[in-house]
């Protein structure tokens, strides 16, 4: 009788060490955790900077794409194109444009910029370089492309496309950009 209490007691002694040793390892286990989780933190960081790189990436695929939807041909003074004109044109433009919205980051917004050439005064210039860029978001909105995230400017003639003959109809477009903000 007197080797089984001792067995037992041997055995409750036992437990008693591996029980208090196991209380302890979460204790253990916590260190590695708040290390894991400055990890995941770091990680979290890169992969936030991979987006961003990501991002500004295409944005800039996107504006070399937009610079062949360029809209051209604007006569002097006006602001409009002809029906058929504007017509092809975004016949041309819109599956280059929708696409381009939807590869776009969240923020970034869609600029529609009017450009004139540089006959007539710098102020009738800017006006006419911006009713261009919102007449072409007009023709865009009535296409049914979403041009809730686009934004117009007129630039006036500040923006040759043939600085060496700054009186050229080349010089009187509408360009596209994604200011990523």
């Amino acid at each position: 009788m007197k080797k089984i209490s001792i067995t037992t007691t041997a055995i409750a002694l036992f437990a008693t060490i591996a029980f208090v040793g196991c209380s302890s390892a979460p204790k253990d286990t916590t260190v590695p955790a708040t290390t894991d989780a400055a990890q995941d933190a770091a990680t979290d960081a890169a992969a936030g900077a991979k987006d961003r790189a990501l991002s500004e990436a295409n944005v800039a695929a996107a504006n070399e794409l937009l610079k062949k939807v360029e809209v051209s041909g604007f006569e002097f003074g006006v602001t409009t194109l002809p029906a058929k004109k504007a017509d092809d044109w975004i016949a041309m433009a819109k599956p280059t444009i929708t696409d381009t919205l939807g590869k776009i980051p969240d923020g970034s917004a869609f600029v529609i910029t009017g450009h004139a050439d540089a006959k007539g005064t710098d102020e009738a210039n800017a006006l006419i370089s911006k009713a261009r860029a919102d007449y072409i978001k007009s023709r865009m909105a009535a296409a049914g492309i979403n041009t809730k995230n686009m934004k117009t400017k007129g630039v006036g003639a500040t923006r040759l496309k043939d600085s060496g003959n700054p009186e050229s109809g080349t010089n009187r477009r509408v360009t596209f950009s994604i200011d990523p903000k």
